[in-house]
């Protein structure tokens, strides 16, 4: 047994209701009797060690060096990431007037301020301190242009080649992508990373919508192609904190469930769209249906339930957020009922308790898997579970 069970071995299961118990009781029905033998005899020895993993997207850079052992990518990477979470964390919530950056918009925009984290990271990359500086001293020195000098020679700041998302001075003028709406299907979830935050949700994506084609196809007529994607069309909670962006980017009725522009995703930093596997126009456009009824006729003001993010996924105490109603109602509860009362799960619980996150409802599209390790001395074997089966496809994924 020694010998034949020196590398892990991996036995996969596929029914994702199995309780922990379960899961010993196959694993322990798996190992040949004299495996069982010597796990008996030596039960103080037995090591059990348990790892959750979601499946690797190798499309992405980070996939891709991660499972190539690329070491020198996942260094660049990782200062990279340094280098974001730091200018992050210092400008957080803080806006510049749009004076220091006036070259960059349209003559006409109607917009006052942007967000200082991009405008920012843009001078250093263009290596002009001097306007660094200036910004630094009208914020009152969040943070020193020597820490910013020190993160900066970290990373190539003038290789082109490493786009992502500096360019914030676009921001609310340009869209990601033109003429979004004339492609997406009745029902499609559309999440983006936005500038405001409700809540201070540690994640990658801050807020969804699920879209209405009847909508958007209504309040289309007599409208020129480029300004349809200004049509209010898309069904959401949002909170009152919306003054100070342009007019095609606010909700209809901030404070309470209400209608998103598609503006409101394609303007931001980044934005994705999803639809359940199994779709059908019939569920599509009953889901919106639930949207419309549930919350948009009724009225609900904006509450997002931040105690039950402290609220484990086995205790149902305090878990308004998975109860279908329009109690404590926010973006991504209207986009989990819509689709839930047609039988569609689109909460991963990858993340934050009881709440259903926008991660959760991105990681929808992800199988997960739960690995049990067994080892004494030097005999190990691992076996290997599919815990969450996907319940949605990722149509598209835009970054700046």
């Amino acid at each position: 047994a020694s010998r034949t069970a020196r590398a892990a071995r991996s036995a996969i299961g596929e029914d994702t209701s199995l309780t922990e118990n379960d899961m010993f009781a196959e694993i322990w029905e798996s190992l040949t009797e004299e495996e069982k033998l010597m796990m008996s005899k030596n039960a103080s020895s037995v090591e059990v060690t348990q790892d959750f993993a979601l499946a690797v997207d190798s499309s992405s850079e980070t996939g891709r060096a991660a499972l190539l052992g690329d070491s020198s990518s996942l260094d660049a990477l990782t200062e990279l990431y340094r280098y974001n979470a730091r200018l992050e964390d210092a400008f957080k919530n803080l806006t510049l007037p749009i004076s220091f950056v006036e070259e960059s918009f349209p003559p006409d925009t109607d917009i006052s301020e942007v967000p200082a984290f991009g405008v920012v990271d843009n001078y250093i990359r263009n290596g002009n301190w001097e306007k660094v500086e200036t910004i630094l001293s009208y914020l009152n020195n969040p943070i020193s242009r020597s820490e910013l000098e020190n993160l900066a020679r970290t990373l190539s700041v003038n290789d082109t080649s490493n786009e992502r998302a500096s360019s914030v001075m676009t921001y609310y003028s340009t869209p990601l992508k033109e003429n979004v709406g004339e492609t997406l299907k009745d029902g499609t979830v559309l999440l983006t990373l936005s500038k405001k935050k409700a809540y201070v949700i540690a994640g990658n994506w801050v807020h969804g919508g699920i879209f209405s084609k009847d909508l958007y196809d209504k309040n289309s007529e007599n409208i020129s192609n480029e300004k349809r994607d200004s049509i209010h069309c898309v069904y959401t909670a949002q909170p009152n904190e919306y003054d100070d962006f342009p007019n095609d980017m606010k909700p209809d009725r901030p404070g309470y469930a209400c209608l998103d522009t598609i503006y409101m995703y394609t303007k931001q930093r980044k934005f994705a769209t999803l639809l359940p596997k199994n779709y059908s126009d019939t569920s599509a456009r009953n889901a919106v249906q639930v949207a419309k009824e549930v919350y948009y006729d009724t009225w609900p003001k904006y509450l997002f339930p931040g105690w039950e993010i402290f609220v484990p996924f086995s205790l149902p105490i305090f878990d308004s957020s998975h109860d279908l109603t329009n109690k404590n109602t926010y973006c991504t509860k209207v986009v989990y009922t819509a689709w839930k009362k047609q039988g569609v799960d689109l909460d991963a619980r990858t993340f934050a308790g009881n709440t259903v996150t926008p991660d959760d409802i991105y990681s929808s599209h992800v199988d997960r898997y739960s690995s049990f390790t067994l080892k004494i001395f030097w005999w190990t074997k691992t076996w290997t579970w599919k815990t969450y089966s996907a319940t949605s496809n990722l149509l598209s994924e835009e970054h700046r």
